[in-house]
Parts: C-alpha cells; sequence; structure tokens
C-alpha cells in the first residue's frame, strides 16, 4: 500500500507535443503533474524543475528542429535514470524516420527513445499520470511502467469511471472485449496492459474479484501491472477503472521444417 502523491513532469519540443500536454493537464482532474514547454525560448532547465523527487517524460515533435533541441537539452542532464523519451510523428513515414533518429542519437544520450504515432500519446500520459497518484494498493514500481511504455508501438485505452461495485466485475469483462476487438482490427496483438482501479477506497473482495476478472481475460504472455488511485473524498458505491493497452505487430514464424513448408518452396 502506497499513498502516491508523486510528481510527473511533462518536458515538450514542438508544437504537437506542447498542445497535447497542455489540454491533457487541462482536463486532469487528480493533481501531481507539471508541463514545461522548452521549445517556445532557447532556454536551459532551470535549477528548479529539477527539484526534488519526480519522473520525467521528454515528449518531441518529429521535425528535425525539435529533435535536435530535444538532444541539446538531454545532454545536458547528469541522471538519465527515471527519464524517458517519446517522439511524436504524425505519419507512418515520420515514425520510421525518428526511429532512424533515435537509433542514431540515442546512444549519445544514453537512452531509447520511443518512437510512437500522435494518437497513441494521451493514452501514454494519462498511463503515467494515474501512477503514485492517489491511494494504491499495490506498490508498482517505475521499471514496471518502463516495461509496459516499451512492449510495443501503439497504446490505447478503455475504462468506465463510475459503475456500481456489484457490477465492476462485469463491466471490466465488457470493456475489455471492446478493447480486444480494436486490437483485432488494427491486426495487432496485446503485448501488455497497465489497469488502474479507481474511485474511494475498496473493499478487498472487490479487488479481489476484478482482478481475477482481468486475468481470466488475458494470455499467459500478456505483460500485467495492477495498481489504484484511489481519492477518499466521502462514502460512495461507485468505483471505476482505466485499462491501457500496449500493441505490438504480429509477426508470422518461420519453420525450419521443410515438411511444413508449402511444395513450390521445398525444391
Amino acid at each position: 500500500m502506497n499513498n502516491g502523491r508523486y510528481l510527473k513532469k511533462f518536458f515538450t519540443f514542438g508544437r504537437n507535443s506542447r498542445e497535447l500536454v497542455e489540454h491533457f493537464v487541462k482536463d486532469w482532474k487528480f493533481g501531481f503533474v507539471a508541463h514545461t514547454p522548452l521549445d517556445l525560448k532557447q532556454t536551459q532547465i532551470s535549477t528548479f524543475d529539477l527539484e526534488g523527487e519526480f519522473i520525467s517524460l521528454f515528449i518531441s515533435d518529429s521535425d528535425i528542429s525539435s529533435l535536435n533541441l530535444l538532444n541539446a537539452h538531454i545532454s545536458r542532464l547528469k541522471n538519465l535514470q527515471e527519464i524517458e523519451v517519446i517522439i511524436l510523428a504524425d505519419t507512418q513515414q515520420f515514425q520510421e524516420e525518428s526511429i532512424n533518429w533515435a537509433d542514431i542519437y540515442g546512444h549519445d544520450i544514453s537512452l531509447t527513445p520511443q518512437v510512437i504515432l500522435k494518437e497513441s500519446g494521451n493514452t501514454i500520459l494519462e498511463c503515467y499520470a494515474h501512477f503514485l497518484c492517489g491511494a494504491s494498493f499495490t506498490c508498482l514500481d517505475y521499471q514496471s511502467l518502463r516495461h509496459w511504455l516499451h512492449a510495443g508501438k501503439t497504446y490505447i485505452s478503455a475504462s468506465c469511471e463510475a459503475v456500481s461495485s456489484k457490477e465492476l466485475p462485469y463491466t471490466l469483462y465488457l470493456e475489455f472485449k471492446k478493447l480486444e476487438k480494436e486490437v483485432d482490427s488494427k491486426q495487432m496483438k496485446l503485448a501488455a496492459i497497465n489497469a488502474v482501479f479507481l474511485g474511494d477506497v475498496w473493499t478487498i473482495e472487490l479487488i479481489e474479484a476484478t482482478t481475477l476478472m482481468l486475468q481470466a481475460c488475458l494470455s499467459e504472455d500478456t505483460a500485467v501491472g495492477l495498481h489504484s488511485n484511489f481519492h477518499s473524498e466521502g462514502l460512495s458505491d461507485l468505483a471505476g477503472f482505466k485499462l491501457f493497452a500496449v500493441l505490438e505487430s504480429e509477426v508470422d514464424k518461420v519453420t525450419d521444417d521443410v515438411d511444413d513448408l508449402p511444395l513450390f518452396l521445398k525444391y
């Protein structure tokens, strides 16, 4: 059990990244997030921005000027242990070009930038914002969150934020099935999922029932992170959840057994 209240700082480079985070922070209601745009003026990250304990997420557009500015700022930092870098790409082509940039410059800054399509950005921001925000019945560590982030390249979510406690496990099942259909429509597979329970502090029985339902929905090879963002603001029978999913491309397995090959490939 932990009480959360851990700050997440989002540093942005470029208009798309800046606007994405601005809109997210404006709508986020649980606090413990901060946004610092670094593309509006040529300045170093201030000492104040680096004080205290927090998690950093550096988010950049995929144009060269934004990427170079990102590289300039990151290279000045002394401690990169709790930093992740996200590069937003508008299209698949820009994503591939940014991956090439990350392969070249990522080694220089001792990081592995995660290059994603812009449509996945909000899911990542919300998943990070829920982490160590309110009270949690489990102590999900930061490495688990990092593993979730790097499990794939596409991010989607499903949720229900207000439902009767009695209906919660079945509602989770229904929402997971919707998420599963979206995964299939993208012709991808579910690589990892981060589940967050919401509302007032739940009973042990409700946590167990909902957790068992989630486990029943998932395959054994899907990585799972489970925690909560509880905020006790009075007695309520309503509860909720968020499911943050990471998808990866389906990879066709190539067999070495000649008997399994089509006839025209055997000779």
